[in-house]
């Protein structure tokens, strides 16, 4: 048995079964499409509610330019579990900043001294890494996804 499946496989699998109460001809394949897609959402919810280790996690590399302090998250982006910056061949765990922090952090005395940034904030669709990262460095953040809704392309 596979663990994967498509959207139009599990909608055949309804509408089969379903067909024993005239299920489909009361609803549309669009609509079976969105019903899928909510029990799959709920039963995500149900899994990460009764055990938090249950989350589907990913990572990506952010290579800094020397002159960005903001970077884009992936759009499947959820939650963050860490960031650990590369500078020198050397890793380190970035913490945390409170935005009561941010001027202290940006100020031009402490940019002008900083060979790395030390801490990151979320900022809505963005990661913040402070004082200003050199070029040719990288950080790998560590997320948690969120649920990707399926749809007809296979997925």
């Amino acid at each position: 048995m596979a663990l994967t499946t498509t959207l139009s496989v599990m909608a055949d699998a309804v509408q089969r079964t379903a067909d024993v109460v005239a299920f489909t001809d009361k609803h549309p394949l669009t609509r079976i499409y969105d019903l899928i897609n909510q029990g799959l959402g709920a039963l995500s919810r149900l899994c990460r509610t009764t055990n938090p280790e249950f989350q589907p996690i990913a990572s990506t590399n952010i290579a800094t330019d020397g002159t960005n302090t903001l970077f884009a998250l992936p759009a499947d982006f959820r939650s963050l579990i860490s960031v650990e910056y590369t500078s020198d061949g050397r890793k380190s765990w970035l913490i945390p900043y409170e935005m009561h922090e941010r001027a202290d952090l940006t100020s031009p005395e402490v940019t002008a001294s900083a060979v790395r940034p030390v801490r990151y904030k979320v900022i809505g669709t963005n990661i913040e890494l402070l004082p200003l990262p050199p070029a040719n460095q990288s950080a790998l953040v560590w997320y948690a996804t969120s649920v990707t809704q399926l749809s007809l392309a296979g997925t």
